[in-house]
């Protein structure tokens, strides 16, 4: 039991310079961040009648701005830049490029394949997350 606890521990609590506990973290904020990018897609559209593009791109900055919360707290132990506003400007860089990306694929998935939009922002999720964190360790902190 004892040796549960410490994995579970230094998986969770211990900063750690490991890609894979680096991924394991990075996974467990990427899931919260969904739940809540996710809600806010299908609240904005749905009760705030926004369109489904305009809505993710709000919900996603919103889960951006909580990602990099988690990548400089919790996630990541390294930091490229001493400069706080230079490693922001650089995450928002990389975020604004994937929200690009992301709504190109939301779009395509969802007018082209005829996909239902919340269905379509799964496929995008699995689609960028892996690529999200590769850009943001390598750019940011390692």
């Amino acid at each position: 039991m004892q040796a549960i606890n410490s994995f579970f521990n230094k998986c969770l609590f211990v900063p750690s310079d490991s890609g894979l506990v680096q991924f394991l973290r990075y996974g467990l904020a990427s899931v919260l961040v969904f739940l809540i990018d996710f809600s806010l897609l299908f609240m904005i559209t749905e009760f705030l009648g926004v369109y489904y593009l305009i809505s993710a791109a709000l919900a996603f900055l919103v889960g951006m701005f909580l990602k990099h919360f988690f990548c400089v707290k919790w996630i990541f132990k390294r930091r490229r830049f001493q400069s706080a506003k230079k490693e922001l400007l650089i995450f928002m860089f990389i975020g604004f490029g994937t929200l690009s990306v992301s709504e190109l694929v939301l779009w395509l998935v969802t007018d082209w394949a005829g996909v239902y939009y919340l269905y379509s922002k799964v496929v995008v999720t699995f689609v960028m997350v892996g690529f999200k964190f590769t850009l943001r360790k390598r750019y940011l902190f390692s």
